[in-house]
């Protein structure tokens, strides 16, 4: 929290990689503190849709970062989105917190349908109007269990590694505040590929915003 706050204060963007998807609830936490006259947009892109009130009533854990985020002072549901859901680790109260809260979700069916340029330039639309700052949370897990083994709760019918590469540049092209990839377990990939994944993501996100920055005749 300190961390994430004193590098804003700084007046860098912030990007975190690995850690369990707690990560989230400082983060969010200190971009919500470092923008108090401002709003924030909020952005999960997983394979779950992490949105419990708590775990045996610790508040404070890797499915609640949502559900925290939408606590925050200045950040609204109207802000807020999630893309990637898919398969049975997705219980009903889950689903009823971005129902109740008219949260748009996407679910990794609808992106297949629409493709992930479109549904990712739908949620940095979504994320940006009429706020001054975006969290983006990225689970390693919204990425097929194929291209991505070494995430903590892989899953199949995920990202292949051009789409993920493909959300990562769309991205650049929006930017935010904070970015975390998050979930990243390299222990369960005896290839490494999914360390090499992950630093793609960064590396083109990364890419795609300096170029956007230059473009717009800004500083990158």
């Amino acid at each position: 929290d300190r961390y994430v706050t004193e590098c804003l204060q700084g007046g860098a963007k912030v990007i975190m990689s690995g850690g369990d998807h707690s990560l989230p609830i400082p983060g969010s936490r200190a971009l919500s503190r470092f923008m108090k006259k401002g709003k924030i947009g909020y952005l999960h892109v997983d394979s779950h849709l992490d949105a419990g009130p708590d775990w045996a009533g610790n508040k404070i854990t890797n499915c609640s970062g949502p559900a925290r985020a939408i606590e925050l002072p200045n950040c609204s549901a109207r802000n807020m989105a999630h893309m990637g859901s898919r398969n049975s680790l997705n219980p009903k109260d889950w689903w009823d917190f971005y129902v109740d809260n008219k949260i748009r979700v996407i679910a990794m069916r609808e992106v297949v349908e629409r493709g992930v340029e479109a549904c990712t330039e739908e949620i940095f639309e979504l994320a940006w109007k009429g706020t001054d700052a975006v969290y983006f949370s990225w689970d390693t897990d919204s990425i097929d269990i194929s291209c991505m083994p070494g995430s903590t709760s892989p899953e199949c019918y995920g990202l292949k590694a051009r789409e993920a590469i493909a959300l990562a540049r769309t991205a650049g092209k929006y930017g935010c505040d904070v970015l975390e990839v998050v979930e990243l377990a390299p222990y369960f990939d005896v290839s490494h590929m999914s360390i090499k994944m992950a630093a793609n993501m960064i590396y083109h996100y990364l890419g795609s915003r300096a170029r956007t920055l230059i473009e717009q005749g800004q500083t990158a």
